[in-house]
């Protein structure tokens, strides 16, 4: 396994993150999440190699959003110089409508 790139995943998606940590030669590392009862989250990442990978499809993306950017500043906060996001979905990427043009959108092209 390489010591510089680590994966790291969240639960959910801990069977596709194998096959990118296979493919890369890299040890799988896991992204714990602990919900409080106010929906706040604790979320936790360990072990970055000097660049980090994490992998999250971000379908249902606003609480996975939050999550993502949380464990990217663990990630840094642990030693990573450079941390990726590979996420097989990505949203709000929808093309804007010619007969919708005076509503605001958080995208454009």
């Amino acid at each position: 396994m390489t010591n510089d790139i680590s994966v790291h995943t969240f639960a959910a998606e801990r069977v596709q993150a194998e096959a990118l940590a296979a493919a890369l030669r890299s040890d799988l590392q896991p992204i714990d999440v602990h919900a409080f009862p106010d929906g706040e989250s604790l979320v936790t990442a360990r072990n970055p190699a000097p660049t980090a990978v994490v992998y999250r499809p971000l379908h249902h993306p606003n609480a996975k959003l939050i999550e993502v950017m949380l464990a990217a500043s663990a990630l840094r906060e642990g030693g990573a110089q450079r941390v990726i996001l590979v996420a097989p979905y990505l949203p709000y990427m929808r093309q804007r409508s010619e007969e919708h043009t005076s509503e605001l959108q958080s995208h454009h092209d």
